[in-house]
């Protein structure tokens, strides 16, 4: 028994020596960060043979119209060559990893690139145990735009020609306060008190974009498609634009005449709810002494006062805009 025992154990330490150290990217994606002026880089994968070393995951970012890497200036976001990358350490739990995910940022300014607008791509690298698993996975496209060193617009690439498109604009919540909290206008207390602003916790900043005073929203530029022979037409494209705060537009047509269509969006100003911000209602006080109540949407003690939220103001209630 005891011999059989130990040829059991000295077994399944060879399988364990000998499973193959690989990975595979499932899915990778970026967008702009709304709390800070970073761009984010999500990337899925599944990595075995590699349980307990520590590995990096990199990205690396090119000039999509002359295939050359992007040069780094300041030796912060860079490879070994001085070119643009960014990058995320990794210790696989087990033999058999799945990674979803997996966040890896940097700033706009370290792309070290004029104001402008640009094509750009990039690529995906996995290096665990000293061995490179992955490299240069694949060839990821997205337009950006940028001003004053920070992204104001970014356009995913999807494979089905489609385009995911991110636009910053002003906050729909403080449009007037510029980035300060519109109950208390940016004083942190209410009406000259110590209490609190129960909407911003004290901050005086908008509490939907953290005083940023702008926000991105992201909308949809469906793929190409070909127009109708119908009524003389001999083909071609036709591209639809979906975009803005406003609503959106969808081009086309046919030589009988020209149709539009609306594509329903979320409402960025109450996330679909129909609901605007939480307004406080201050109960008057005739008696001249301060009379304070715990209130458990605020979760603290004040002034007595009720909340109510009144109908968005971006969308008149319905959740959407077109």
């Amino acid at each position: 028994m005891k011999k059989a025992g130990l040829l059991l154990l000295m077994l399944a330490a060879v399988c364990f020596q000998g499973l193959a150290q690989t990975a595979k990217i499932k899915s990778c994606s970026i967008a702009p960060d709304n709390d800070d002026d970073m761009l984010t880089v999500k990337v899925s994968f599944d990595i075995s043979g590699c349980q307990g070393e520590e590995g990096r995951v990199n990205v690396y970012f090119y000039n999509n119209a002359t295939g050359k890497a992007l040069k780094c200036y300041d030796h912060t976001y860079n490879t070994t060559d001085n070119c643009v990358a960014t990058w995320a350490t990794i210790t696989p739990k087990y033999q058999s990893t799945s990674y979803t995910d997996l966040e890896i940022k940097i700033p706009a300014s370290e792309l070290h690139l004029a104001d402008g607008a640009y094509n750009l791509y990039y690529n995906v690298a996995i290096k665990c145990g000293g061995k490179w698993l992955v490299v240069n996975d694949d060839k990821y496209v997205f337009d950006l735009t940028l001003w004053q060193g920070r992204a104001t617009k970014l356009a995913v690439h999807n494979a089905d020609r489609s385009k995911l498109v991110y636009t910053y604009g002003k906050c729909v919540v403080c449009l007037t306060w510029n980035g300060r909290c519109n109950v208390c206008m940016g004083a942190g207390s209410i009406y000259n008190t110590n209490n609190p602003c129960p909407t911003c916790g004290g901050t005086g900043l908008c509490h939907f974009c953290h005083g940023r005073g702008g926000l991105f929203t992201s909308s949809t530029i469906p793929a190409p498609t070909k127009r109708s022979n119908s009524g003389g037409n001999s083909g071609g494209y036709s591209r639809g634009y979906t975009g803005g705060y406003s609503g959106g537009y969808v081009g086309g047509g046919t030589s009988s005449g020209s149709a539009t269509s609306k594509t329903r969006r979320t409402c960025p100003g109450c996330n679909g709810t129909g609901k605007g911000a939480d307004e406080i209602v201050w109960t008057p006080n005739y008696t001249g002494t301060e009379s304070l109540q715990y209130c458990s949407q605020c979760g603290r003690t004040t002034s007595p006062h009720s909340h109510r939220r009144a109908m968005c103001r971006v969308c008149y209630g319905k959740g959407y805009i077109n």
